[in-house]
Order: C-alpha cells, then sequence, then structure tokens
C-alpha cells in the first residue's frame, strides 16, 4: 500500500485535449465509466465525447497527479437564471483504486471548489450513490449539505 500522500504531493489542475495529461484523462475517463459498467461502445469513444464537450465549453477537465496521474474530474458551468449567474457542477469524480484513501478526491474537490469561486459561481453542486459512505463523509467533510425540499426526477428518453 502507497504511503499517504500530503496534499503538497498533489496537483490538480484542467486538461485540454492535445496537452500532455490529455491521454491519461481519458484513461483514468474510461476506467470511471468501466468501473460503473459502462463499456467503451467503440475505440476512442469516450476521447471523442469528452473533446466534443471539451472543445464547446459545456465541461471542464480536471486531473490530478500524485505525481502520476491518479484522478479525474468531469465538472459542468450551468447557467442560473434566477439570479442571472452561473453554477457548477461536479459531474463525475473518479480516484484510481492503488491512489483511494490518499486525500488525492479530497484535492480534487477543493480544486473544483476553489475555481467556482474564483468564476464568480452561486454554488458547487454534486450527487452521489446514496450507498456511497465514503464519498458521502468526504463531501460533509469539505462543508456540502444535503439538499432538501426538492425532489429529483428524471425523464429518460
Amino acid at each position: 500500500m502507497p504511503e499517504p500522500a500530503g496534499s503538497a504531493d498533489i496537483v490538480v489542475g484542467t486538461v485540454r485535449p492535445g496537452e500532455a495529461g490529455w491521454p491519461a484523462y481519458v484513461g483514468l475517463f474510461a476506467d470511471y465509466r468501466a468501473y460503473y459498467g459502462a463499456a467503451e461502445p467503440e475505440p476512442g469513444a469516450g476521447d471523442s465525447w469528452l473533446r466534443a464537450h471539451e472543445e464547446t465549453g459545456r465541461v471542464r477537465c480536471y486531473l490530478a497527479r500524485a505525481p502520476e496521474p491518479v484522478a479525474m474530474a468531469v465538472v459542468v458551468v450551468s447557467p442560473a437564471s434566477l439570479r442571472l449567474s452561473v453554477f457548477w457542477q461536479l459531474r463525475d469524480l473518479f480516484v484510481a483504486p492503488e491512489a483511494r484513501r490518499r486525500g488525492v478526491g479530497r484535492a480534487v474537490v477543493t480544486s473544483v471548489a476553489t475555481d467556482a469561486r474564483s468564476d464568480g459561481a452561486l454554488r458547487l453542486a454534486l450527487q452521489t450513490e446514496s450507498s456511497n459512505a465514503a464519498a458521502q463523509a468526504l463531501y460533509h467533510g469539505l462543508g456540502f449539505e444535503d439538499v432538501t425540499g426538492y425532489v429529483q426526477m428524471m425523464l429518460t428518453l
């Protein structure tokens, strides 16, 4: 088991197609999807999907290194029409199994929150599986609160 990494050992930043960290990001994204049982429909599909959404500004791609790439996050910036502002949503977060319990997830969420504040976002939202106690403990420890008063709904198309 690797020694726990200190926060100084973890570097988190955005990565874009064509940059040195992009292939590692795409690999971690594929690992994330595989973890949830989503197979790659064809070689390169995940990379193409990420490129299309990153290049149009629909998502921001975060990569954590400790010092090798060990985590990825997908963030969406959405309009907040009532306040004429934006809010950020942390859509996907994946830490490679060998890097878990070392502060990597905390570093990624903290970096995203710092960038959201700097961007003037009203809030940073996320969701996780109700059975994922470790993730909920991390998020609560960082100040996230459970949302009440709303019903989450979905229309499957």
